[in-house]
């Protein structure tokens, strides 16, 4: 039996290897010219011999252990980054995701992209001015993507659903059997049959507590600008914001009165260079300039 890359990921994937092992034997395949070559059972193992581990993890390419049917399943179900449909986005970050499972209409990819992040505790303010945002953007055939998480992405994800079909992305940060916060188990659900849902982990897995910071330099890094509305300055958001920054995204902000503790951290970021969008219109020049540039074969709206 021979596999491909693909399906060598998906076993140290199913066998619990963590990212950073994964990109290990990922950069071996590179460093001996097979990355695009199916390899044997037992090439495989020899592959995953060589790597020098501090805590060797389990070998996953014991053929007694080695269930192809559901690694052939998964594989449908899974974007690798050398398949060519893979977002050539998440390709040019330091830390690319290798392998991400979806659910829904992945030609949504392949349209314009904005990253929309924020609190969780969205005021009255923010409630009040990000529809005209989400609205703004979709109105000029942009796709929307966040977290899925509490506040300012569910808003995001929720208005573009009420928009029409194939008009949001959420990456989340557990398998897709799984939903993190639970009350959003029919949001997701729905999310999925008409839209895009993206997750690194396997379906059953559970939420982890870095698993939300790993999703948010897919989020980050997946468009080409990523729009913060309202964060505190410990927010989880800003985080996001640092990952497009390090990939070199363009970072749009909403400001805020300097008395808004939920507006803190975006005062900060335009302290440090991001563009403030004071207006709508200052928000449609922005992603007209950005799409000329990243995507110069949309029309303009």
């Amino acid at each position: 039996m021979f596999i491909n890359s693909k399906f060598q990921i998906l076993c140290l994937r199913k066998a619990g290897w963590t990212y950073h092992q994964e990109l290990a034997y990922f950069k071996q395949l590179i460093k001996l010219n097979l990355l695009e070559k199916e390899l044997s059972l037992l090439e495989a193992q020899e592959i995953y011999a060589s790597l020098n581990f501090r805590h060797k993890p389990l070998n996953p390419f014991i053929r007694t252990k080695f269930n192809y049917e559901h690694l052939n399943q998964l594989s449908q179900q899974s974007l690798f980054i050398l398949d060519e449909d893979f977002p050539h986005a998440w390709q040019q970050l330091a830390q690319p995701p290798l392998l991400v499972f979806f659910r829904g209409y992945r030609d949504l990819l392949k349209q314009r992209l904005i990253s929309i992040v924020g609190t969780r505790s969205v005021t009255n303010y923010g409630k009040c001015v990000l529809p005209l945002l989400i609205n703004k953007i979709l109105n000029k055939n942009w796709k929307i993507v966040s977290g899925m998480a509490q506040g300012v992405d569910q808003i995001c994800h929720a208005h573009a659903m009420v928009y029409g079909p194939m008009s949001t992305i959420a990456i989340i940060a557990t398998g897709f059997k799984q939903v993190y916060p639970k009350n959003h188990e029919e949001f997701q659900t729905k999310l999925g049959q008409k839209h895009l849902l993206l997750s690194e982990y396997l379906p059953d897995q559970k939420a982890k507590r870095h698993h939300f910071i790993m999703r948010n330099r897919l989020v980050a890094g997946i468009s080409p600008v990523t729009l913060v509305v309202e964060a505190a300055l410990k927010s989880g958001s800003l985080i996001t914001a640092n990952y497009a920054l390090q990939a070199n995204r363009e970072l749009l902000v909403l400001p805020g009165r300097m008395t808004d503790q939920q507006s803190a951290g975006c005062n900060e970021l335009i302290k440090i260079g991001a563009i403030p969008i004071i207006n709508l219109q200052d928000l449609s020049q922005e992603l007209d300039r950005i799409s000329t540039y990243f995507y110069p074969k949309f029309p303009l709206v």
